[in-house]
């Protein structure tokens, strides 16, 4: 019985311990769509989450989150084209990024 219950409150650790959510960066990220020319804001966003960059892409990127930004010049966040660390400000003129994940 005791082995049963020695099992019972691991698996229980296990489950309570393991968050269903993905941790979120704290703070905003901005980006300025290429087409529209908008500030398109998100606040806290999700780590490990690919995010498309709508509007064709963006033109400035601004981290004031407080995780690093990985950027991809595809939708799928397959090709990787740049980081922007926290804090960072950067320009595209070229190439844009299309979308973003964090952590």
């Amino acid at each position: 019985m005791s082995r049963a219950a020695l099992t019972l409150g691991a698996a229980l650790t296990l489950l309570t311990g393991m968050s269903t959510s993905a941790h979120a960066a704290s703070g905003l990220f901005i980006y300025r769509e290429a087409s529209s020319g908008s500030d398109i804001v998100w606040g806290d966003p999700a780590n490990g989450v690919c995010a498309p960059l709508t509007g064709g892409g963006a033109t400035i990127v601004r981290n004031r989150t407080d995780t690093r930004a990985v950027l991809y010049s595809d939708q799928f966040c397959i090709n990787q084209s740049d980081v922007a660390n926290p804090g960072d400000e950067l320009f595209f003129g070229g190439a844009l990024p299309r979308s973003v994940q964090f952590g």
